[in-house]
């Protein structure tokens, strides 16, 4: 006893530290066993973990989508006008084309209005006219050639349109007045010589035409005739009220008054103002000689113009409630805007509709939509006029051989819920006589793929320090690159060969093969659903099985 203590005390200490050590061992290997346990790197029970080989094959990322069939272009038509219907030419369910008539309502109201204002506007032009001429008329030119008398006005006093103004005596010529035959090829004008016979003393004069008359009378003897006036210059001595007979010369013929006449004198005649307002000039006297056209007077009046303003706008007002009247005619004859199928007819013939008024609805069936939601992740990969497979729940082919359609829009708005914001897009096909409105159908958009590519099953890949890992069938790990992926399957760009073998985790075993929710929940859109999924794998800082965060390709 005492020699085994003696060893006891002798080796204590050796003792003591192969205890330690043998201690620290087991809690090391607990410990570590723990550690990889925890990682699913476990090799203890490799022998029961699943096994799975590197294999060849196409791997597709796409975002999915569903949505309602609607038209593309559904028109809802209404009046435009106020107005009896007179003819409806379509019924519900009838096809149509751009450009048919379809309804036609009564016109006759709008023609009554088209005629009235027609009348305002001759009415308002002709006042505008008479103001513009008013206006001009401030400035008074005489007339004729003679001496002032009689002018009893000055400057800032008031003369009304028609008022005498002064006498202009003229005994510079005498004048003739006689009625002619007129006929088609007879052209007497102005100036035209004449030969005037005094009838007492058979004396010959000449004269020249001062007038012709536009107007043609007719005699007691049913001919035409018109009038003509003659001037006659003065030959020093008084030939007023003496008889003649006047013959006038043409070009072509010599023309013979139809009856004698008396000779009239020019000894004086009234100016009248042809405008009204106050002298602002006057640039004459009496006993002024004037010629015919010099200014003799410059009137003034504020009034004109202002309401010449007046008379110009109530004619545009008018001109314009014209214009859109007829701009109106249109809206008469309701016509077809779109090819498609008459959903729903609102009116019959006889009806009165009001402006507004909801007449019927056309759908073309040949150009239909239905919009999806995309995640906010994956909106960034969607662009216009790419192309979608387009399957219909009520349409079996369509599983088959789904019908292509292509992205028409993507909403620049997106929509947040419980912190996910997506974008509506809207995918635009073809329609066919089997699709029909408010189908449920489904979309996938195919955004990348790779053909031909070593493959795995995605729950193979782990994480570790932005690295990642397969456990191979001996247990060891080693670091692979990967690529793109999607719900099933991700594409191994290096680290492995075809063939090899790879270990599944426990975790996947335990579950009948199946993928580990934990890590695919923490895919894009949880790889167990929703719109879409990632591409090559955000890199993670901690350990664990693939996933963890949304990838990025």
């Amino acid at each position: 006893m005492l020699r085994e203590n003696s060893f006891l005390l002798r080796h204590k200490k050796k003792i003591i530290i192969f205890v330690s050590i043998i201690v620290v061992a087991i809690v090391g290997v607990c410990i570590s066993g723990k550690l990889f346990n925890n990682k699913k790197f476990s090799t203890v029970n490799a022998a029961e973990r699943e096994v799975v080989s590197v294999s060849s094959g196409d791997i597709t990322k796409s975002i999915t989508g569903s949505g309602t069939i609607e038209s593309a272009s559904t028109k809802n038509i209404s009046a435009e006008v106020s107005a009896d219907v007179l003819k409806v030419n379509v019924g519900v369910g009838d096809k149509v084309s751009k450009g048919d008539v379809l309804i036609e309502l009564d016109k006759s109201d709008y023609e009554k209005r088209i005629r009235e204002l027609n009348k305002s506007i001759s009415d308002l032009s002709s006042n505008v006219n008479s103001l513009k001429e008013d206006i001009n008329n401030l400035y008074v030119y005489s007339d004729k050639s003679g001496y002032v008398s009689n002018l009893n006005l000055e400057v800032g006093d008031s003369v009304n349109k028609n008022a005498n103004l002064f006498q202009v005596t003229n005994d510079e010529y005498f004048y003739i007045t006689c009625k002619v035959n007129y006929t088609n090829n007879l052209n007497i004008q102005v100036g035209n010589k004449a030969k005037i016979m005094l009838v007492d003393s058979f004396t010959y004069m000449d004269g020249e035409v001062s007038y012709v008359s536009d107007l043609k009378e007719r005699a007691d003897s049913g001919v035409q005739i018109q009038t003509v006036e003659v001037k006659v210059k003065n030959p020093g001595y008084s030939l007023e009220d003496l008889e003649v007979s006047v013959t006038i010369s043409t070009s072509s013929y010599d023309i013979r008054a139809i009856s004698n006449t008396v000779i009239d004198t020019e000894s004086s005649k009234s100016v009248k103002s042809k405008s009204s307002g106050n002298i602002k000039e006057l640039k004459i006297r009496n006993g002024d000689y004037i010629n015919a056209g010099d200014l003799i007077m410059v009137l003034e009046n504020e009034d004109l113009q202002d309401n010449l303003n007046d008379a110009k706008s109530s004619l545009n007002d008018v001109y314009e409630d014209l214009a859109d009247e007829k701009s109106n005619l249109d809206f008469y004859t309701i016509t077809a805007p779109i090819d498609g199928v008459v959903t729903s007819l609102n009116v019959s013939e006889g009806d009165y509709v009001r402006s507004e008024a909801s007449l019927l609805t056309i759908v073309n069936n040949n150009n239909i939509e239905f919009d999806i939601e995309v995640d906010e992740l994956d909106i960034n990969d969607i662009s216009l006029d790419q192309e979608v497979k387009v399957t219909i729940d009520a349409l079996e082919e369509t599983s088959v051989n789904p019908i292509i359609g292509t992205v028409s829009n993507i909403s620049i708005e997106g929509n947040s819920m419980n912190n996910v914001t997506s974008y509506p897009v809207t995918i635009s096909l073809e329609g066919n006589d089997n699709i029909k409105m408010g189908m449920n159908c489904s979309a996938e958009i195919i955004i990348d793929s790779r053909e031909n590519v070593l493959t795995l099953p995605v729950e193979a890949i782990t994480t570790r320090k932005n690295k990642y890992f397969v456990t191979m069938q001996d247990g060891s790990q080693r670091e692979v690159e990967v690529g793109l992926y999607d719900e099933d399957n991700i594409e191994i760009v290096s680290g492995l060969t075809l063939n090899e073998k790879i270990l599944l985790p426990e975790t996947v075993k335990a579950s009948n093969s199946t993928m580990n929710k934990e890590n695919m929940m923490n895919m894009p859109g949880g790889m167990m659903g929703g719109n879409g999924f990632g591409g090559n794998m955000e890199r993670q800082q901690g350990g664990g099985n693939f996933g963890g965060g949304r990838p990025n390709m």
